[in-house]
Parts: C-alpha cells; sequence; structure tokens
C-alpha cells in the first residue's frame, strides 16, 4: 500500500514515448507524467507537429485512455 492507501500501480506509459489518445484521437509525446493524491495518473501529450511555426501546447488526459504508440520515441 502506498501512503494515500492505494496500492501500487503498474503503469504503461513512460516519458518519451509515442501516444495517443484513444477518445480524441490527440497524437503526440508524453511529456509529462502527474500522480494525484487521489490515484489518478494524467499524461501529458505533445504533438510533433508544429503551427505557424510554433509548437502546439500540451493535452493532458487519464492514462486509462492513452494508447503507447511506439515505446521511447524520441
Amino acid at each position: 500500500m502506498t501512503r494515500t492507501g492505494h496500492s501500487p500501480v503498474e503503469h504503461h506509459v513512460a516519458l518519451g514515448d509515442l501516444a495517443r489518445d484513444s477518445i480524441t484521437h490527440f497524437t503526440g509525446v508524453v511529456v509529462a507524467l502527474t500522480d494525484w493524491l487521489s490515484g489518478c495518473r494524467r499524461i501529458s501529450i505533445q504533438p510533433t507537429a508544429l503551427h505557424d511555426g510554433k509548437p502546439i501546447d500540451p493535452q493532458a488526459f487519464d492514462e486509462p485512455q492513452v494508447e503507447v504508440l511506439e515505446r521511447r520515441a524520441v
């Protein structure tokens, strides 16, 4: 058990993975992992494409809805 009372969970998403949100199909590189006290884990994905020559802001998704397309893409 963790100190929040939750059992440890094995995570399937890692920094640098190429991933996609299964609902919106937002795709990019995993740039951040955020663990909340409630046990929720959010995955921040940043697209590799540019918009008007500038990077597109990353978006965060709940881990269960994120699909890994390629391990350690960067």
